[in-house]
């Protein structure tokens, strides 16, 4: 029976950076895999990332897993008659919680003959729980703000939980971030990893293969029962970020080329001047902004997590004539200034940065998350 890993976290804390590299290293040792990316919105960087490093991708939109559980079942259904690969490595929208009573146990109870459930495991960046970090002034330990309960409920409810980027870490702050996660899930199972440098990833992969038993649905990092939420709070954590989903092509001047990492850098750079220079409570306004630059060879991807700028995925990738260009933005701003500044800065940045090019086929979704209204809660 395929077995399905579930993957929470919050925006930017790198899941899917972490699912690429899991199946990657799922491969190695023999097994097939398949992926699900899931967003409110739609035209997703992360799964044309996914789709182009190779794997069998499947997106669920308009919404997170728990309120498309339908959506869920009918592309879990497709993927064990079409696919029917070792693996379904899923992850949820990173504004999401509550998984475990909206997810696992739907479908532990429920869908028990569909898929085994191999995990469900939680990401906590690492560059922000560090004591030096974005959340060293968020009260994660007895939340009262939205985000300090969002951000505690998707640590708490899971029995695995894992702080990423730890490359960015020295010893002591690596140290620090995994003391507070064992403050906020004291009976987690609790590991470092770092999808950039591979760090942990094996042993991920040997835990994931080891985990499952036959029959019963659940596998191991299940956790036993669901943490209650309050979810008029968990709607006002929602609401405070605007989502972005743009794209549009860039076509160099008659003679010219693009080199893809230039123009990525300057959306990017006009992205945090614009958006990322004042916090609140010590958050950086933005969760995550993410670019992926697409030409006939190849593609880049790159974003902003925070305050953190992330290396693209490929450091050489020669200059095109035309490059697709695709955008997603979640930061703390009514989703209409988000386009504004794309429209009339990030645009105009590049048409400076690249003298003569033009801008084409330009396309865009803006929205603020509703209330969440899941399929199933079971506490």
């Amino acid at each position: 029976m395929t077995k399905i890993l579930l993957l929470s976290g919050f925006l930017g804390s790198g899941k899917t950076t972490l699912m690429l590299k899991l199946a990657g290293e799922l491969q190695r040792r023999g097994n097939s895999v398949s992926l699900i990316t899931n967003d409110q919105g739609n035209n997703l960087v992360d799964t044309g990332y996914a789709a182009a490093a190779g794997f069998d991708t499947r997106e669920i939109t308009g919404g997170c897993f728990c309120c498309k559980f339908p959506d869920l079942l009918s592309t879990l259904s497709s993927i064990a008659e079409v696919q029917q690969p070792d693996y379904v490595i899923a992850e949820a929208v990173g504004s999401c919680t509550d998984l475990n009573a909206t997810v696992i146990q739907p479908l532990l109870l429920y869908h028990s003959d569909l898929m085994q459930i191999a995990g469900f495991w939680a990401l906590a960046d690492g560059f922000r729980f560090s004591f030096a970090g974005e959340y060293t002034n968020l009260a994660l330990e007895q939340p009262v703000l939205p985000l300090e309960v969002l951000v505690s409920h998707q640590i708490s409810e899971s029995a695995v939980v894992l702080l990423t980027k730890c490359d960015l870490l020295t010893a002591e702050e690596q140290q620090a971030g995994l003391d507070r996660i064992r403050r906020l899930n004291p009976n987690a199972e609790i590991a470092a990893c770092s999808a950039k440098t591979g760090e942990g990833l094996k042993e991920l992969a040997e835990r994931l293969r080891r985990g499952g038993g036959s029959g019963s649905g659940r596998g191991m990092g299940i956790p036993p029962h669901p943490i209650p939420l309050n979810y008029d709070v968990y709607a006002e954590a929602e609401a405070e970020y605007g989502w972005y989903n743009g794209s549009w092509n860039l076509k160099a001047a008659e003679g010219e080329t693009i080199n893809p990492a230039n123009a990525a850098a300057a959306v990017l750079d006009v992205l945090q001047e614009e958006l990322n220079t004042v916090r609140n409570n010590g958050v950086f306004p933005i969760a995550h902004a993410k670019i992926q630059v697409i030409t006939a060879e190849g593609s880049i991807k790159t974003g902003i997590a925070g305050g953190h700028f992330q290396a693209p995925d490929v450091m050489e990738l020669p200059g095109n004539v035309v490059l697709q260009m695709v955008v997603n933005i979640r930061a703390a701003f009514e989703p209409e200034i988000l386009s504004l500044t794309v429209r009339e800065k990030v645009l105009m940045k590049l048409l400076e940065s690249f003298p003569d090019a033009a801008v084409s086929e330009y396309s865009e979704q803006i929205l603020t998350p509703s209330r969440p209204e899941p399929t199933y809660r079971i506490y």
